[in-house]
């Protein structure tokens, strides 16, 4: 890792030197000079090594890769996802319901700043101490924190989740039981937010949900995409990335 560390910051300088036409507006804003407050984070450099190695394996980026890595590295730094590196996270692949109690109750907690009620009841006949602890008793904390909800009798924890699911549960996280109520369990939930520019798109409810598109979720909750509100905007910060790293 020090190696790569090293190459990485090789990179970053000979990028300033060669003054390549743009810059990244990511955490910071271009100058004309270098102050101390431009150098980049170990986050900003990590995702750039990850965006030149996707590039020289498959010699192009989707255009939502960069909106993908932006949200697993916000979650990785606030230990939504313990996961140390993109390829380790499985961006791609669609989430449990364990894994979804683990991810929501952290973001609750350590983001959020919400406070559990230890005294609620939260046993499932599905669910054991042991299980419970694999994900950071995130299942229990869920419960606790009124996200995924009490008075079931099983946990389920290896269902996909849906949209409808992941959409109740971050509702929840953000608003408490404001929506709740309503003819379907999620519609209101949905809909509050779309209103909120946090989900476009709640027409496939019951579509599985997949892992980096609940982390752009709760990034997009907390407003930290301000660059990244429509396609043209991806395309050109794409661009950008593309000619720094060539």
């Amino acid at each position: 890792m020090k190696k790569t560390i090293i190459i990485a910051w090789l990179l970053w300088i000979l990028i300033w030197l060669n003054t390549f036409a743009a810059c990244i507006q990511w955490s910071w804003e271009c100058n004309d000079t270098i102050n101390p407050e431009e150098i980049p984070s170990d986050q900003d450099i990590k995702l750039w090594l990850d965006l030149w190695l996707i590039k020289a394996t498959t010699q192009e980026i989707d255009k939502y890769l960069l909106e993908q890595i932006k949200a697993y590295y916000r979650s990785l730094s606030n230990w939504i996802t313990t996961k140390e590196s993109v390829k380790e996270a499985n961006l791609e692949w669609e989430i449990t319901r364990a894994e979804l109690a683990k991810m929501v109750s952290k973001y609750a907690i350590n983001i959020l700043k919400k406070e559990r009620n230890t005294n609620e009841e939260c046993i499932f006949n599905d669910i054991t101490n042991e299980l419970d602890i694999k994900y950071d008793n995130g299942i229990t904390h869920a419960c606790e924190l009124w996200l995924m909800w009490q008075n079931i009798k099983e946990f389920r924890p290896n269902d996909w989740v849906t949209r409808a699911e992941f959409g109740t549960v971050l509702s929840r996280a953000l608003w408490w039981n404001e929506n709740e109520w309503w003819s379907t369990y999620y519609e209101n939930h949905l809909k509050a937010l779309k209103a909120e520019w946090i989900m476009n798109n709640i027409s496939s409810p019951m579509n599985k949900e997949i892992r980096w598109y609940v982390m752009l979720m709760l990034m997009r909750s907390r407003n930290d995409t301000p660059q990244i509100q429509k396609k043209s905007d991806i395309d050109n910060q794409i661009s950008e990335v593309i000619e720094m790293l060539d």
